[in-house]
């Protein structure tokens, strides 16, 4: 089955850049679902799924700030079952979030794993060998795992979502899918930019085991910290660099509507940057090799 691809990877010399990448791309969809690639995607969205479901009378809450028993969206965090008689249906989308904690590392690995040894892999000099750059096949990787994110983040949380309704006894209409849909949207773009920027890291420093402490670290450090920088009101504005920071506000639904707008526009500015510097580092590598 991986001829098919690899056959798919016999380009002519001719072909632009993004021709070059469209058909990586098509080559690394075929060979990652050959291997189980989609695989850790499917476990983590399972389990994550599960313990979205699980009752619970209280929390869990992760990374908090704020008062949790005022409206939703006076604090921040990941937060579990605390009803706001006021805003049910709010209280329901931000604890079908509440796991999102978990995908943060689980992503930012993900991006190093994603793009390997960069054009030193095996499966990049196979590439380069049919006529494809090490920026083309490389980014192409990224690009196949990170269009795996919303599906498989929604697959998490949708369960967590009904689950919570349910026992809020809360009727699901569209008022209530609404904030569901739009801060779903928010999260994945924003958990992309964080794939995107790992993926970049690991390109970009070596050995593996370095690049992901490298891309891990920042962001833990903003989780740990950034709440009780937050509850003083002195945090520091390069805290919103780190996507976890952007996540803490978004999934506790903390984020107005210009906001969330902003969340989306940094996100996209982040994807395109790190994309862009992922092909041009590769580019180069693979010139001075």
């Amino acid at each position: 089955m991986l001829d098919k691809a690899r056959r798919a990877l016999t380009l002519s010399p001719h072909l632009n850049p993004v021709a070059q990448i469209v058909r990586s791309f098509a080559s690394e969809l075929y060979i990652t679902k050959c291997r189980g690639g989609f695989l850790p995607y499917v476990g983590a969205a399972t389990l994550l799924a599960v313990a979205g479901m699980v009752p619970s009378e209280y929390g869990p809450l992760f990374m908090v700030a704020g008062d949790i028993n005022g409206p939703v969206g006076d604090s921040i965090g990941f937060i579990g079952n605390i009803l706001d008689p006021e805003h049910i249906a709010e209280s329901a989308v931000r604890s079908s979030f509440c796991y999102t904690v978990f995908w943060i590392p689980f992503v930012a690995i993900m991006g190093v794993c994603a793009v390997g040894e960069g054009i030193k892999g095996l499966q990049s000099q196979l590439s380069v060998a049919h006529g494809v750059s090490g920026g083309s096949s490389t980014l192409a990787r990224a690009l196949v795992n990170v269009i795996c994110i919303p599906p498989f983040y929604l697959l998490s949380c949708l369960p967590g979502f009904l689950a919570k309704m349910f026992l809020y006894d809360a009727p699901i209409s569209m008022n209530s899918i609404h904030p569901f849909l739009i801060y779903l949207i928010v999260n994945s773009f924003i958990l992309c930019a964080l794939f995107a920027m790992s993926s970049l890291v690991a390109i970009m420093l070596r050995p593996a085991i370095a690049s992901t402490l490298l891309s891990i670290l920042p962001h833990l450090g903003a989780l740990l910290s950034y709440p009780s920088n937050y509850a003083m009101g002195n945090a520091s504005p390069l805290w919103w660099t780190s996507p976890a920071t952007w996540l803490m506000h978004s999934c506790s639904l903390n984020l107005s509507q210009p906001a969330t707008l902003l969340a989306l526009i940094y996100s996209l500015a982040v994807l395109a940057i790190s994309f862009a510097l992922i092909y041009v580092v590769c580019c180069h590598q693979e010139a001075h090799r």
